[in-house]
């Protein structure tokens, strides 16, 4: 089963204000620089904590929503490199100290 690719955060923000409201007057609802937020919906930018909290109660979703779509699409680049992949430094009876 193949997996779905997971979207820059800034396309999933688009989608969400489509037409309903301009880059700009989101920017000034949320205290944000518009040049920042467009580069965010241009899928350039990234959602920083705070910006994260914002965009949480301006689109009313559950705190750390936004960060949580950040997260997920660093993580998936990340999991895109190549690298060679590292052994377990502990022992199995360690891992329950980490």
């Amino acid at each position: 089963m193949k997996k779905l690719a997971i979207s820059h955060p800034g396309y999933l923000l688009r989608a969400a204000i489509k037409k309903r409201v301009t880059i700009t007057a989101l920017a000034k609802h949320l205290d944000n620089s518009r040049p920042q937020l467009a580069s965010l919906i241009n899928g350039r930018g990234r959602i920083s904590p705070l910006l994260s909290l914002k965009l949480d109660e301006a689109f009313a979703k559950p705190p750390g929503f936004w960060s949580d779509v950040q997260y997920r699409y660093d993580l998936e680049k990340a999991r895109k490199i190549k690298r060679k992949r590292l052994k377990p430094i502990l022992k199995p009876e360690d891992k329950e100290l980490v």
